[in-house]
Parts: C-alpha cells; sequence; structure tokens
C-alpha cells in the first residue's frame, strides 16, 4: 500500500500501527509522531504570502503526485488544509482509491482506527490500540465522580477573532473528565463565540489548546487557565487524546503528582 495522508489524526494512528512506511506523501499539517513529519508534504496549508496575496493550499504539483505512485488518498475532517482532497483527486490516477475519515466523538476515533488497521494489513494492532486506548481512558476516570456536577469548563482552539471553542471529541473530553460544558456540546462542531460570550460562561476553566495561547487576553480574572504547550493534543483526534484527557483528569480533580507535559 502506498498511502498519501491528509488527515493528521490518520498519520498519528497509521504510525501507531507500524504502517508509517506505507505512507509515501503527507499534507503540511500531519506533523506527529516524528517519522509521519520527515515525509514529503504535498498538500499545504492556507495562508498568506510575503506580498500580501493569498495562498489556499491547492496548488498541487499533478507530475510529482503522480509520480509517488499513490494507491491510497486518506483524508478527514479533522485536516485543515483547505480544497487539497479535490485537487489532489484530480491530479491522482483514476483507480488510486479515497477513504474520507469523520471524526466526531471518541467512537469515531476507535472506529476510524480498525478501518484504517483493515486498508494497511494491521487488524490485530488495531483491536489491540483501541483496548490499550479504553484501558487507560477507564483508568483515568476512576477519578471522576459521575454523581457530582463538575467545574465549568471549556477548551479554546482559536484566540483570535472569533474566539473558537471546541465541540466535538474535545468537548467529549471535557465532560468525561467531570467537566460541564456550558457553551459547546459533544459531537458538535466547534463553537465561535465572542469576547462577551465567552464571559456569559462564568467558567472555572479554560483550556488554551491555540498555537499561539500565550497571547490570549483573559476576559475574566476569575477564569484558571490550563496553558497546552501542544495544542494538536487536543485538537488532533489521534493517539495522543489519552494524554489530554490525563490532563483534564489531574487539573480538574487537583490529583497529586506532575501533570502530564503535552
Amino acid at each position: 500500500m502506498r498511502i498519501i495522508c491528509i488527515s493528521p489524526a490518520a498519520g498519528e494512528i497509521l504510525a501507531a500501527l507500524g504502517a508509517t512506511s506505507q505512507i509515501v506523501a503527507r499534507s503540511e499539517d500531519c506533523v506527529h509522531p516524528a517519522g509521519v513529519a520527515e515525509l514529503v508534504v504535498v498538500a499545504f496549508l492556507s495562508r498568506e504570502t510575503d506580498d500580501g496575496g493569498h495562498f489556499d493550499g491547492r496548488e498541487i504539483d499533478d507530475v510529482f503526485v503522480r509520480g509517488l505512485g499513490a494507491d491510497l488518498l486518506i483524508g478527514g475532517d479533522d485536516g485543515n488544509c483547505v480544497g487539497t482532497q479535490t485537487a489532489l483527486l484530480k491530479a491522482l490516477a483514476e483507480n488510486v482509491k479515497m477513504v474520507d475519515l469523520t471524526f466526531t466523538c471518541l467512537a469515531e476515533v476507535y472506529e476510524n482506527t480498525l478501518k484504517l488497521g483493515e486498508l494497511v494489513g494491521k487488524r490485530a494492532e488495531a483491536m489491540r490500540l483501541v483496548t490499550h486506548w479504553k484501558a487507560e481512558f477507564d483508568h483515568w476516570q476512576q477519578h471522576v465522580n459521575a454523581f457530582v456536577t463538575g467545574p465549568r469548563v471549556e477548551i479554546m482552539v482559536q484566540s483570535d477573532a472569533p474566539i473558537l471553542l471546541g465541540g466535538r471529541w474535545m468537548a467529549e473530553l471535557v465532560e468525561l473528565a467531570g467537566g460541564t460544558c456550558v457553551l459547546t456540546t459533544p459531537g458538535e462542531p466547534d463553537l465561535e463565540v465572542s469576547d462577551t460570550e465567552l464571559a456569559t460562561g462564568d467558567l472555572d476553566y479554560l483550556v488554551l489548546a491555540t498555537p499561539d495561547g500565550d497571547s490570549f487576553r483573559q476576559v475574566d480574572r476569575e477564569i484558571e487557565l490550563i496553558q497546552v504547550e501542544d495544542s494538536t493534543v487536543f485538537t488532533t483526534p489521534g493517539t495522543r487524546l489519552v494524554k489530554a484527557f490525563a490532563l483534564l483528569v489531574r487539573q480538574l480533580h487537583d490529583l497529586p503528582g506532575d501533570s502530564p507535559q503535552i
């Protein structure tokens, strides 16, 4: 199998399954683990250019992409390379298979892991990985009292206006960790809010899972900020979600010991 991967979560999962050698190219936002980050990039993030213009990430070198000899393109709704999927499909041969993954909750992370395992001939490894994840989540959830209303928590994934709060699997992690989401809903899309709307949430904790978290202007001095060094641990629904969950449980329940560095 020769794979072009433009889903960061799929890249993490394939690496965990021992299938990194089957990936021949990636999108710019597939940066974990190191073995994936070292691969050639064929799909780029949208950005402003030095001359004030805009590059939307869809400029594909058709000849180069076809020369990779890929037979599988893996995309997903967790990726940030706007329009790349369609452009790549046009550049690739007609017989290339397309797999488009959807990530809205932990159950879909498990399902997608099993699906990827089947695709790359790593079915047993995928089953073991999912079993391990579930055991890790169960371990940390033992510290959560489901009968007590937890603190009010949101995860910020973008601090520039408009502020973006993480829904989908991120809101689910908050509630599994014993927190209460007051603005977002597990399984629902990320939510755009204003400074005023964020303040009305009367939050106890705000997790800064943003690339520029240090620059966030706190709107409420009473909110305890939880700074995340690597935002992709929360924003990528892949192998490191257990670390994100462990951090939430430790912080929300004031558990002894050092919090995981993520």
